[in-house]
């Protein structure tokens, strides 16, 4: 047993040291020389921590390590070689066999220890009462706004008025009524309009009201500041709504209180809080839509929803609509699981998502049209279609006739495909698009498409996979964050920072690095949320608690949008997910505390 204890413990610590591609490309011997030392000194420390915390595995951890490894290997894979291919090379299959076994059992072993010690984590005492507490108990919401408005007003100060990206500019642009390149995506309805809805409209007249208010009281700055003032007042009431939520539900205050810290310390929440990106808004009303969930599945099966909690229902969901073009999809697939949870509230949710989706399509369909604002292009649903064509025509030109080349071509510019492919980003190719293709042209590069499919289904895979890998491996790092003065509106409005560099650069410095520290990273890394709410998820159907999964299906649908997207590990696009890892962890520790008390 110790021999074989061992063994696991030297593939754990190959698995953490050495990289696959370091062998394939500087040689087995090479590798070991230099990190042997290294690799038998951890495989010790691992032995004796593996040794003396032991534990009995389950199910449950069995299951969610074999699929966390799977991510691992995938995203080690294309990390490396840019293809799945990696893991099954002749010469790389042992190390694909020796890392599957060491990430298997490191993952399995965390796992095992957080269940065997959740239970006794709950148990402690909670934190003795002494003033701050007692403040908490008795305000909880005030109390967190308080905390939230002193540690946040560092970034207010120091990045006033507001942190725009390239996204939020281009918007401030339209509104204003100045041409961008996104006039160019699409047949204009109107050309004298200058705003079209590939941001979305409501988003892009907010921020850009704010910008013209600026204008109009002779304060272009303290106009956008009032923007980004109330967006992180709303994010502050969001993220404290959600403690206050915990509370209620019986959990304890040690862990409350770390929620707060993370909300309060963790550079993701205020850098964002005074962002002008359409995302925050989204993200922090799909939070409050997880909390609806949360109150709605926990709450007896024969309580009746108050016409106050359907108007407020509706208020977000409507809100999910407006601010992401792609809103509308998680109201659609969220909506029977709501809808048949509980019959007594069957005819009030059937007229809150009937009436939210009539009036978002009316407004999208009708509305915006009727004001002479473009809609947004075909492309932006084409991504991985087209990474797809682009990655197969690089792997397997020979294949494709003269035929298949011009239906290519009538959609996406086929002569420069292969310099414009990024297996990690879709932009360059998609930028391509032919807004003139027809409905016809469409059709028949599905069809093209299509037969690339049948013929070369591991291209296809590769193209999808090396554009998605990220959202689902916590070793990919691709961590941004807005911080840079943007300049693309300084010719329409008095926009810049204040003169106090120093303390910007600080702050820039601890925000671009936090995602990078061990440990207290994983809070604000993309990957890391996706095996968090999976956990969860998992944990749900193996504990009787199926009814709970709901709560997670604004995750899951967030992470599909992920996958359809653009980018690969794009943190604007997992938003969602990230900020809301302290509220779902909360929503298992009070699962996990109702098991363990019947």
């Amino acid at each position: 047993m110790k021999i074989k204890k061992y063994l696991l413990a030297l593939c754990s610590a190959i698995a953490l040291l050495i990289n696959s591609s370091d062998i394939y490309s500087k040689g087995l011997k090479t590798v070991f020389d230099y990190r042997l030392v290294l690799i038998l000194m951890l495989s010790f420390i691992i032995y004796f921590v593996f040794k003396k915390y032991d534990s009995k595995k389950t199910k449950y951890s069995k299951i969610c390590s074999l699929i966390f490894c799977l991510f691992l290997l995938i995203g080690n894979a294309y990390e490396c070689y840019g293809t799945i291919k990696g893991l099954y090379r002749l010469d790389m299959i042992p190390w694909t066999i020796i890392k599957s076994i060491g990430f298997y059992c490191i993952i399995n072993f965390f796992i095992c220890l957080i269940q065997n010690n959740i239970s006794k984590y709950q148990k402690k005492k909670d934190i003795k009462d002494n003033f701050l507490v007692k403040r908490f108990n008795s305000h909880p919401l005030l109390f967190c706004l308080c905390t939230l408005a002193i540690c946040w007003s560092i970034y207010y100060i120091a990045y006033y008025p507001i942190v725009l990206s390239p996204d939020p500019s281009f918007q401030i642009k339209q509104f204003l009524g100045e041409k961008t390149k996104y006039m160019d995506y699409s047949i204009l309805l109107d050309e004298n309009v200058t705003i079209t809805n590939h941001h979305p409209v409501f988003h892009t007249v907010l921020i850009g009201s704010f910008a013209k208010l600026g204008i109009i009281i002779g304060n272009d700055n303290f106009g956008l500041f009032l923007y980004s003032l109330l967006q992180g007042l709303f994010m502050a009431f969001t993220l404290s709504s959600t403690i206050c939520l915990l509370k209620q539900k019986g959990i304890k205050n040690k862990y409350l209180f770390l929620m707060l810290g993370i909300y309060a310390l963790v550079p993701m929440f205020p850098i964002y809080a005074i962002n002008g990106n359409k995302d925050v808004y989204y993200s922090l009303f799909v939070l409050w839509l997880m909390m609806f969930l949360f109150k709605y599945v926990d709450s007896k099966k024969e309580q009746l929803l108050s016409f106050k909690e359907c108007f407020l229902w509706l208020l977000v969901l409507l809100f999910i609509c407006l601010f992401r073009n792609n809103g509308s999809y998680l109201v659609i697939i969220l909506f029977p699981f709501v809808l048949f949870y509980k019959k007594i509230n069957f005819k009030r949710i059937l007229a809150i998502f009937s009436i939210v989706l009539c009036l978002f399509y009316s407004y999208k369909n009708v509305l915006i049209p009727s004001l002479g604002i473009t809609g947004g292009s075909v492309r932006e649903m084409m991504s991985i279609f087209f990474q797809q064509t682009a990655r197969d025509v690089i792997n397997n030109e020979q294949d494709y006739t003269i035929k298949d080349i011009q239906i290519i071509d009538n959609i996406i510019d086929y002569e420069n495909m292969k310099e414009n492919y990024d297996p990690v980003l879709a932009d360059p190719v998609k930028n391509t698009y032919n807004k003139y293709a027809s409905s016809e042209d469409l059709k028949k590069y599905f069809g093209v498409w299509f037969k690339g499919l049948i013929k070369h289904p591991m291209t296809y895979i590769d193209a999808t996979l090396n554009n998605v890998y990220g959202y689902f491996d916590p070793e990919d790092i691709n961590w941004y964050s807005y911080t840079k003065y943007d300049t693309r509106i300084t010719n329409l409005v008095d926009y810049h920072y204040n003169e106090l560099n120093g303390i910007r650069s600080l702050l820039t410095k601890w925000i671009q690095g936090y995602p990078y520290i061990p440990v207290l990273g994983l809070i604000s890394n993309i990957g890391f949320s996706t095996w968090i709410f999976i956990a969860i998820g998992v944990w749900c159907f193996m504990n009787k608690r199926k009814d709970y999964v709901i709560i997670l299906i604004p995750m899951i649908v967030s992470l599909l949008v992920c996958i359809a997207s653009p980018v690969n590990t794009y943190f604007r696009y997992a938003m969602p997910n990230v900020f809301a890892i302290p509220f779902i962890v909360g929503i298992w520790f009070y699962l996990n505390k109702k098991r363990t008390s019947k």
